[in-house]
């Protein structure tokens, strides 16, 4: 009997000469068997799902799988770019396991690109080996209405973003802005500099060679005239200009014509034809920010600036005055009427008049209120107050603004009837009792021209008087405690109801 210790590499005994590897046929015959009833039965599937129109999946689901959803992960497909990839002999033939290329774990496959990965991550195959089902959920009622509540929560949240995004766009627009504008004022200063330094060089020179020196006061009024005139203009009529006015346009290179602080009430063409000169309209754009083009050559070249009204009626003229002199530009100021002292023709009497006040078209979000505390002043020692009414002309919306585009809202003018209305309702707000319905005022349109329109009473009555006065440009008078008996008769004529006038208007 052979020793059992001596076994083959096989472990078959040494006396063994059978090394051949023996099967359980049975066994096998048993997972045949299997394998044919599983077959039979994925072909009764794929025949059925066939005959309903539907797709049979290629693999067998287990009832564990969950349903498809969308990737939550951005796909890697650049990682490997610049990379060295050692892969077997053969690798590159088909696509079964691992090659060069973009391979997937699940089912042992490689692709050349990443369009086929993409595709095949989306196919029923990939799905249902990674445990997916191949469709997705079908969602029920409540779900489509949590779905829908969601998006309009998320635009909500959106709005308010983008509120808060075009606050923000506006402060970055105003800062650009402001460094604009300091930069332009850096270079106005040095080329004013530069201009100044050559100008006492060739004064030296003169004074040097004795060619043409002057001392002050030979020069007439002519020579001496500025080379920036800035010239009151009326408004209502082409020769409502003064006949100084008129001599500065006439000896002028160039003429503008500033028109956004008021409007102008005569055609342009007949300016022009009037004046012998072409007219170029300046609106608040060249005026605030494009002042070098006004101001161009100045230094040697006569330029006039018109202005509807008086030349100081608004500030933006005195900041034009500062810009020319910081570039050593002579000036000359010519005055005229304005509403100012205008609005004497409605019989109040001008030294009776305390502050002058703006009022602004009221917005959701901005409703100013310094007006009221000027008129409370104004009417603690008894003086009228004259109310500015606004004027929006070439100017753009906040988020035009924001967005640094150039375009304008159409021109708009404030009436009595708003003005008043805007009053009685910070009134209501402060409640401090500064006037209120029954205080008497005057409401202006077109003051000067041929076509001004007066009307008198309370504020509440003021509030629906727009169609009896007409076209822009409004204005009203807030009436004092101080009226005096001559101005009380004189703004009677103008009155609504003039016994509600005697009987309301202070002695």
């Amino acid at each position: 009997m052979a020793d059992a210790s001596k076994r083959s590499a096989y472990g078959a005994p040494a006396d063994d000469t059978n090394f051949r590897k023996t099967y359980d046929l049975d066994e096998y015959a048993a997972r045949g068997r299997e394998r044919e009833a599983r077959e039979k039965a994925e072909a009764k599937a794929r025949y059925e799902a066939r005959l309903a129109g539907k797709k049979h999946p290629t693999a067998t689901l287990t009832g564990s799988e969950t349903f498809a959803t969308a990737r939550r992960t951005t796909l890697d497909v650049a990682s490997q770019v610049g990379k060295k990839q050692l892969v077997p002999a053969g690798a590159g033939v088909g696509r079964r396991g691992r090659g060069a290329g973009f391979y997937c774990e699940a089912c042992d496959l490689t692709f050349k690109d990443n369009k086929q990965l993409v595709e095949h991550y989306n196919s029923t195959q990939h799905l249902i080996k990674t445990g997916h089902k191949p469709h997705v959920q079908r969602a029920t009622a409540a779900e489509v209405r949590a779905r829908i509540d969601m998006l309009v929560a998320r635009r909500e949240e959106l709005k308010r973003e983008d509120t808060i995004d075009l606050g923000h766009r506006l402060r970055l627009r105003q800062e650009e802005q402001r460094r604009e504008d300091e930069e332009k004022r850096r270079k106005r200063r040095e080329e004013a500099e530069a201009k100044k330094r050559l100008r006492d060089e060739e004064k030296r020179a003169k004074a040097e060679y004795g060619d043409d020196v002057r001392i002050e006061g030979e020069h007439d009024e002519d020579d001496m005239m500025a080379q920036l005139g800035i010239t009151g203009f009326g408004g209502s009529k082409k020769k409502d200009i003064t006949v100084k006015g008129l001599e500065v346009v006439k000896k002028a290179s160039r003429v503008y014509l500033e028109a956004y602080t008021s409007i102008l009430l005569v055609d342009q063409s007949v300016l022009e034809s009037y004046y012998g000169r072409p007219v170029i309209v300046a609106d608040r754009e060249m005026v605030e920010s494009n002042s070098d083009e006004i101001l161009r050559d100045a230094e040697t070249n006569d330029v006039a600036f018109l202005v509807v009204g008086d030349p100081f009626g608004a500030t933006t003229h005195t900041d034009l005055v500062l810009r020319a002199k910081e570039l050593s530009i002579a000036v000359r100021t010519v005055p005229n009427a304005s509403i100012l002292s205008g609005i004497g023709a409605c019989g109040l009497q001008l030294y009776n008049f305390g502050q002058t006040v703006s009022m602004v078209f009221f917005t959701d979000s901005w409703k100013p209120t310094s007006f009221y505390d000027r008129i409370k002043e104004n009417r603690s020692i008894g003086l009228h107050t004259l109310v500015l009414l606004d004027i929006k002309v070439k100017e753009p919306s906040l988020e035009n603004l924001a967005r640094g585009r150039a375009i304008y809202e159409p021109p708009r003018y404030m009436t009595v009837g708003q003005c008043a209305r805007q009053m009685l309702d910070v009134e209501a707000e402060r409640q401090e009792k500064v006037y209120g319905p029954d205080s008497l005022a005057i409401g202006a349109a077109r003051v000067g021209s041929a076509t001004e329109k007066f009307v008198a009473g309370t504020l509440e009555d003021l509030c629906a008087v727009d169609e009896e006065l007409g076209g822009p440009l409004h204005s009203l008078v807030l009436l004092g405690d101080r009226t005096h008996e001559l101005e009380r008769d004189f703004a009677r004529h103008f009155a609504l109801d003039k016994e509600k006038w005697t009987r309301l208007c202070p002695s």
